[in-house]
């Protein structure tokens, strides 16, 4: 096994936004749902349901052969299952990470400005706007 290329990122994004494409996969509709399911994604709650929050977030997509984000939608994300959850007391206008479609935590704006620099950073890298050496 060879070295980590010089600019790879430590980061999950990494692996889920490379990984799919050097292996041989292509850019189809069900491979990029299943990328923006495994990214971890952030966004702001708009409205608190029993077990599911409304979220303003972004979602991976493909467009003009280059993986993006797109413009901020609506997205449902489940939060509580049998009484049990990651996020406690969850409220409008929090801001939380998710992974496949379950809130994770509530995060801080620093910590959601880092989510969205690192994954540009790894969009950049996949879309081959920043090369590994």
């Amino acid at each position: 096994m060879g070295k980590i290329p010089q600019g790879a990122i430590p980061h999950h994004c990494f692996h889920v936004l490379n990984v799919y494409f050097r292996t041989g996969h292509i850019a189809v509709a069900n491979t990029i749902e299943s990328m923006d399911s495994c990214r971890i994604g952030w966004g702001k709650i708009k409205k608190v349901n029993d077990n599911y929050l409304i979220v303003k977030t972004q979602q991976l997509t493909h467009q003009d052969n280059k993986l993006i984000l797109s413009e901020e939608i609506d997205k449902t994300i489940a939060f509580k299952l049998l009484s049990k959850s990651f996020v406690n007391a969850p409220q409008v206008g929090d801001i939380i990470s998710y992974h496949w479609g379950w809130a994770c935590d509530k995060i801080t704006p620093k910590q959601a400005f880092n989510l969205k620099k690192y994954t540009q950073a790894c969009l950049d890298i996949a879309n081959g706007l920043t090369k590994l050496n």
